[in-house]
C-alpha cells in the first residue's frame, strides 16, 4: 500500500511545492498559493487537482463568498 509520502514523491514538482506550502498554513486560497509559490494560476490548478484526486488535500468552500474556496491538508 502506498503511503502519503510515497504518493507525493511520484507527483510533479509543482504539486510537491503546493503541498509543502499548504503544510505551513491552516488554509489558503488559490490566489494565496500563487503568491506564495509564484507559479502560474494554471500550474497551481493542475497541482491542486492532482493533490485532491490523491486525497492529500481537501477543498473547503468559503461561507462568505461562494466564488472562493480554501485548500488544506487532508487530516
Amino acid at each position: 500500500m502506498i503511503n502519503d509520502i510515497d504518493l507525493l514523491n511520484i507527483m510533479s514538482p509543482s504539486a510537491q511545492i503546493v503541498y509543502q506550502v499548504l503544510r505551513t498554513r491552516e488554509k489558503l486560497t488559490t490566489q494565496q498559493i500563487v503568491s506564495q509559490t509564484r507559479y502560474s494560476i494554471r500550474t497551481i490548478r493542475y497541482a491542486l487537482r492532482h493533490l485532491m484526486n490523491a486525497h492529500l488535500i481537501v477543498q473547503i468552500p468559503d461561507i462568505r463568498d461562494a466564488r472562493r474556496c480554501y485548500y488544506t491538508i487532508n487530516a
